[in-house]
């Protein structure tokens, strides 16, 4: 499991810092934090985000994202509310359709 440091994106501009996506990864929640996902492999990867939350004592259930294209295939997906996506950790877990060489994740905060 990766975890992915969380990357400020600043009026200057920002180079994400992108991690090989393994089977589950995990990144820090928040509401203005999102998740660019780069896919150059031949197939298409879905991740789907991990909903440890509740509402009104009932389970949340796991968000599967869109799918990221193959190839050239680029996608942000978020926000994640620490109250829907947060585990006690404070971090949310995604899970891949696919993994390995040539699937890259950064985790991005705005503002």
């Amino acid at each position: 499991m990766a975890t992915y440091p969380t990357v400020d994106i600043v009026r200057s501009g920002v180079a994400g810092s992108y991690t090989t996506v393994s089977a589950s990864d995990q990144f820090s929640a928040g509401v203005n934090v999102f998740l660019h996902v780069k896919n150059t492999t031949g197939s298409a990867v879905t991740p789907t985000f991990v909903t440890p939350g509740k509402i009104a004592e009932m389970d949340i259930s796991d968000l599967v994202g869109g799918t990221t294209p193959a190839t050239t295939g680029e996608r942000f997906y978020g926000p994640f509310p620490p109250n829907l996506f947060a585990a006690a950790d404070g971090m949310v877990t995604v899970t891949w359709s696919a993994s390995g060489a040539g699937i890259t994740a950064s985790a991005l905060r705005v503002g």
